[in-house]
């Protein structure tokens, strides 16, 4: 996909900001500035070179982002996980360096399994939605979702597949067609939760535990 490289910049920013106010992935990551960039960065950039990016504008400015991986593409190889993490791993304590790469990286992949194998290949992969905070809560995120479930209508009606670590933000999926089809729970070495939920527009009704 090619852009002037200040839309770049922005699709960068706007995820920041929005992932700056989203409680699970502070918890996880924490609020340091130059770790948590270097890792839009690089989701940005993976996802422009590899897969599709989309955004929304509001007078011609992008208030919304979302890297979708589409049916056929690797979402994220061991090796990509190492350029798009390794930077902000290594500023980690090391239990929670060990925990991400030996539970919760292994957990995201068995939810993929649980519900459907090789999901990353039958599934469009939402790997980051993000609205710019001031639009939050005006159908931005609703419009970019739209778009993608045209999308995949299009191509030959394959499901859309997304991970959220909010109640929040399942009711927000919910309103938009997705339903929870698999989730796992992690207590984390600094003592939070995240707990990881994988769905899926069409939905389905029965859910998956993991456990």
């Amino acid at each position: 996909m090619l852009m002037a490289e200040c839309e770049r910049t922005r699709m960068i920013e706007v995820l920041y900001d929005a992932f700056m106010t989203y409680p699970p992935y502070v918890g996880l990551w924490g609020a340091a500035r130059e770790p948590n960039m270097a890792i839009f960065t690089a989701t940005v950039d993976h996802a422009l070179e590899y897969h599709e990016a989309w955004v929304a504008e509001e007078g011609e400015k992008v208030v919304g982002v979302v890297l979708v991986a589409p049916p056929g593409a690797e979402f994220c190889t061991e090796e990509d996980l190492g350029k798009i993490f390794g930077p902000a791993i290594a500023q980690m304590s090391p239990d929670m360096s060990t925990y991400l790469q030996e539970k919760l990286f292994p957990g995201m992949e068995a939810l993929f399994k649980q519900v459907e194998p090789h999901a990353e290949r039958d599934w469009w992969y939402v790997s980051m939605l993000g609205v710019d905070p001031p639009m939050q809560g005006k159908s931005v995120g609703s419009a970019l979702l739209t778009m993608l479930r045209k999308r995949a209508d299009e191509a030959g009606g394959m499901p859309v597949g997304l991970n959220t670590q909010s109640a929040k933000n399942i009711g927000f999926y919910n309103k938009n067609g997705f339903q929870v089809r698999a989730d796992l729970l992690h207590t984390l070495p600094n003592g939070s939760t995240y707990h990881d939920h994988l769905l899926s527009n069409p939905g389905d009704t029965s859910a998956i535990a993991v456990k």
